[in-house]
C-alpha cells in the first residue's frame, strides 16, 4: 500500500504541476479527464441512493464535457453552456417513463453543478492576472492543509469535528490544518511575487473551504455506504477523493481574486 501511494505521488505531482504551468488547452483536458472521470464516480457511488432509473454515463459526460469548453471559450459560453445543460435536463425528464419523478433529473444537475462547473474554474482562475501564482497558491494551500489536519489530528486529535460525517477528523486537526495553509500561503506568496497583505488571510480561507468540500464528499459517501469514490489512483482512492477539496477551493478563490482585481 505504502509503495502504491508513493508512486502515485512521484508520478501525479510533476504532471499536476507541469499541467497548471502549461495551461491553455493542456490544462483544459486535464480538467476535462478529472470531470468525466469524477462525474461517472459520481453516478456509481450515489446511484443506489434514490429510487429510480439513473441517467446514462453519456448524459454525465457530455453535461461536463460541455462546461469545461465553455470555461475555455470564456465570455458568453459560459451562460451558454448552462442554458443547454438546463434544457438537457428537461429533455431527458420529458424522455423519462411516466411516474418515473424528477429525482434522476435532480441527480444529473447536482452532478453537473458539483463536479461540472466547481471544477471548471480551474482554467477561470488560471486566466486572471497572476493566475498562474494564484491557481498554485490554491493548489498548494490546499495540500498543506490536508497534511496539517492529518499530521496535526494524529498526533493531538481528541475532539470529533464531525462525528456523523467523518469520525476520524478532530477539531484539533482542522485548527492544524488552517496554520499550515496559512503559512505555507505567506511562503508561496512572497515566492510567486503575490500581495503579502491578501495572502495569510487567503490561506485560511482555502483551508476552512477545502475541509467543508472534504467533508461534503465524505457525507456522500456515507450515504452510499463507500469508503472510497474510485480506486483509480492506487493507494488513494477515486478522482473524488484526490480533489474534493481544490474543487470547493477553487471557486472560491477565483471569485476573492477577481473582486480583489476589479
Amino acid at each position: 500500500m505504502f509503495w502504491q501511494r508513493l508512486l502515485t505521488v512521484v508520478i501525479g505531482i510533476p504532471l499536476g504541476v507541469w499541467v497548471i504551468l502549461q495551461g491553455s488547452w493542456p490544462l483544459a483536458l486535464g480538467v476535462s479527464a478529472i470531470v468525466v472521470l469524477g462525474l461517472l464516480e459520481l453516478r456509481r457511488m450515489l446511484g443506489g441512493v434514490f429510487d429510480g432509473e439513473v441517467p446514462g454515463t453519456l448524459w454525465f459526460a457530455l453535461g461536463g464535457l460541455l462546461i469545461i469548453a465553455a470555461a475555455y471559450i470564456g465570455g458568453e459560453a459560459r451562460a451558454l453552456a448552462l442554458t443547454v445543460l438546463t434544457l438537457l435536463a428537461l429533455v431527458y425528464f420529458c424522455l423519462q417513463p411516466r411516474g418515473q419523478g424528477v429525482q434522476p433529473v435532480a441527480f444529473l444537475l447536482l452532478a453537473w453543478m458539483y463536479w461540472g462547473v466547481l471544477p471548471s474554474h480551474v482554467i477561470l482562475l488560471r486566466n486572471l492576472e497572476q493566475g498562474l501564482g494564484w491557481l498554485l497558491l490554491s493548489v498548494g494551500c490546499t495540500w498543506a492543509s490536508d497534511i496539517g489536519a492529518y499530521v496535526v489530528g494524529s498526533l493531538w486529535g481528541r475532539t470529533k469535528l464531525a462525528p456523523k460525517i467523518s469520525p476520524n477528523k478532530s477539531i484539533e486537526g482542522a485548527v492544524g490544518g488552517i496554520v499550515f495553509s496559512a503559512l505555507l500561503a505567506v511562503l508561496l506568496g512572497s515566492a510567486l511575487g503575490l500581495a503579502l497583505g491578501h495572502v495569510w488571510w487567503l490561506g485560511i480561507v482555502i483551508s476552512v473551504v477545502g475541509q467543508v468540500g472534504d467533508l461534503t464528499e465524505s457525507a456522500m459517501k456515507r450515504q452510499a455506504k463507500v469508503k472510497d469514490s474510485g480506486r483509480i489512483f492506487p493507494g488513494h482512492g477515486g478522482v473524488l477523493d484526490r480533489f474534493d477539496s481544490l474543487v470547493f477551493v477553487v471557486p472560491v478563490m477565483f471569485y476573492i481574486v477577481s473582486m480583489m482585481q476589479g
